[in-house]
């Protein structure tokens, strides 16, 4: 274990802590495939760069993600009229 790795101390609820010590890890960036090497603390692998997690990607995903489910509402179901039908 490097000296100059993070910790931390976790508590859980009966009251038992532990000291938690991150890793150097190495991952590519999935927004912008950059190679990151940062520290981590266990857990699953970030998928996106320090640079790229604090940016607008999650807010221009989103809006792409709700963008095709419009575009896929509106071909899958046309409009449906307004009211009951009228009597012949």
């Amino acid at each position: 274990m490097p000296d100059n790795a993070p910790t931390k101390t976790v508590t859980t609820k009966r009251g038992y802590s532990r000291t938690v010590t991150a890793t150097s890890i190495s991952y590519q960036c999935q927004w912008c495939y950059q190679s990151v090497t940062a520290w981590h603390f266990p857990g699953p692998k970030p998928a996106y760069c320090e640079d790229c997690r604090n940016g607008d990607i999650h807010r221009s995903v989103a809006a792409a993600s709700i963008a095709r489910k419009r575009d896929q509402e509106r071909t899958d179901n046309p409009p449906r009229p307004v009211g009951r039908p009228r009597k012949a």
